[in-house]
């Protein structure tokens, strides 16, 4: 399967795994709250994640949708179990896993680690505005990610996964489905940069 046109890369898999993911792709598109994911699903997306994952040797893993603005912890529940399920499945593979934390979920994300993987899981703050300032977010960024800083020759992680994050819109801000503007919580500590940055 081709998983990169530019540079090509590509990965082989036998018919009964592709098809098995591909029913399991089936399965989690399902809409139960009927929120209009559909219209989020690209297909062969889940078979060409599930093969990454297998060639990665170090794997990062964020989750953090903080809808519950007004509690100590603001994430939805729903995306600690799946990163945690991810982080266990990477692991027993014996690739290395780290977690990144948003600067208010740093202490959570440090309890649930330790808890359900252990300690040789490292739990790493991503908070640019408070290390570097408002400026120089895209600098935290390279150095986060990159051994070398900005030259982006030798990257610390194969892979990223977001679970149940949130990513700004075209104007900079972070909404919720409902149009909920939870901007005042990521700002500070904005881990979609990140993924922005390796897309590129």
């Amino acid at each position: 399967m081709t998983l990169k046109e530019e540079p090509f890369v590509a990965s082989v898999l036998s018919e009964d795994a592709a098809s098995r993911i591909s029913c399991l792709e089936t399965e989690i598109q399902e809409d139960v709250g009927k929120r209009g994911i559909a219209q989020l699903h690209i297909p062969d997306e889940l078979v060409k994640a599930a093969l990454v994952l297998s060639r990665s040797a170090s794997v990062a893993i964020h989750f953090g949708f903080p809808c519950n603005t007004s509690q100590e912890f603001p994430d939805e529940n729903d995306g600690p179990p799946g990163a945690i399920a991810i982080g266990k499945a990477v692991k027993a593979l014996g690739k290395n896993v780290a977690f990144i934390a948003r600067s208010y979920q740093v202490e959570l994300v440090r309890k649930l680690v330790g808890k359900f993987l252990g300690d040789e899981v490292t739990v790493l703050e991503f908070a640019p505005v408070r290390t570097h300032g408002p400026d120089r977010v895209r600098t935290a960024t390279e150095e986060f990610l990159f051994h070398d800083g900005s030259n982006q020759v030798r990257p610390k992680f194969d892979a990223l996964v977001a679970i149940e994050a949130t990513s700004r819109t075209d104007q900079g801000c972070y909404m919720t489905m409902k149009g909920r503007d939870l901007s005042i919580v990521c700002k500070d500590s904005p881990v979609d940069e990140l993924f922005i940055q390796v897309t590129y």
